[in-house]
């Protein structure tokens, strides 16, 4: 329910503001403010030690988010949200696939499971 919420959200946002990149930077503004202020509030100085020791991979790691969040909210000005939004969460077949390589976690039942039933969905959505 809750995928369900955020992509109809993004989905009609996107389509108010009229383009990817304005609600993008409208979604990371009015956010991004609230969490800094909720941050500091809370764990001023370990946050603050936090981002001096690694602003570089914070900064790699924000643009990655806004470029990828972008893509999707671009797709689905072009596309119907319910295709694009089942497309969106194959991103949970990767990153199982993905953590099973490289911080060699198990790719046992439940992942093998939890991977086939979305791969499933995306197919019947294509039908």
């Amino acid at each position: 329910m809750i995928i369900a919420s955020y992509t109809l959200v993004d989905g009609a946002g996107v389509r108010l503001a009229g383009t990817a990149a304005g609600y993008v930077a409208w979604m990371f503004l009015l956010q991004g403010f609230v969490f800094i202020a909720l941050v500091v509030a809370l764990r001023q100085h370990a946050a603050l030690d936090y981002i001096g020791r690694n602003w570089q991979r914070g900064l790699a790691g924000g643009l990655f988010l806004i470029g990828s969040y972008g893509i999707v909210l671009w797709a689905m000005t072009r596309a119907p949200v319910a295709a694009v939004a089942a497309l969106r969460e194959t991103s949970v077949i990767f990153a199982a696939v993905l953590g099973s390589i490289f911080l060699k976690e198990p790719f046992g039942r439940q992942r093998m499971i939890g991977a086939c039933a979305v791969a499933l969905g995306v197919m019947a959505l294509r039908l």
